[in-house]
């Protein structure tokens, strides 16, 4: 009876531990805006600087210009049949790529747990650049977080000498689903 009481108690102090979308294994909002959100109710509420719309190819993006992590980004919702199903933040990153690239892999490792998988390269490898293309394309350091309902990924990029790092949060779609990049779990 004693170790019965001891482990409930174990499992009631752990589940208020956990941060509120890991017990729910949901993925988090994007910008507090709820999945299948439509486009009017984005305009109407985002408060950061509007950019510009993009239509085609089946989808209806809005772009803005803020912060993430006090790091200047693009913003981009993404919508199909009218429904947000995509966020990204996408942030210039030239001079202090690695140091953004681990703020950013802390943040969501505080949030959510230890990323799931990784992609490319890991931020420590040498070469950190998988070459893509002739024309100076390069792919880096990829980390993913697996929900029940999506996945939040970190991906660099880098265009000649320009790295890019993109946040993105993805609704109702399994990471293997979204891009052709092989996944590994990660081993801690």
């Amino acid at each position: 009876m004693k170790t019965l009481k001891i482990f409930l108690l174990f499992i009631f102090i752990t589940s208020f531990s956990l941060p509120q979308n890991v017990k729910e294994k949901r993925l988090p909002l994007f910008r507090d805006f709820e999945w299948n959100t439509n486009p009017e109710t984005v305009k109407d509420k985002e408060t950061s600087r509007y950019l510009q719309t993009f239509s085609g190819f089946g989808v209806y993006a809005l772009s803005y210009r803020g912060e993430f992590l006090g790091i200047s980004s693009r913003i981009d919702f993404s919508f199909k049949d009218s429904l947000l199903v995509e966020g990204s933040y996408i942030l210039r990153s030239d001079l202090s790529y690695k140091n953004d690239f681990i703020k950013i892999r802390d943040y969501f490792s505080k949030q959510y747990g230890k990323p799931k998988y990784w992609a490319i390269r890991k931020i420590n490898d040498a070469p950190l650049w998988i070459k893509e293309t002739d024309l100076g394309t390069f792919r880096g350091p990829e980390l993913f977080w697996e929900f029940d309902d999506g996945f939040i990924a970190i991906q660099s990029s880098k265009y000649i000498e320009d790295i890019t790092i993109t946040v993105l949060y993805v609704y109702d779609k399994k990471i293997n689903d979204y891009g052709s990049a092989d996944v590994f779990i990660i081993n801690y």
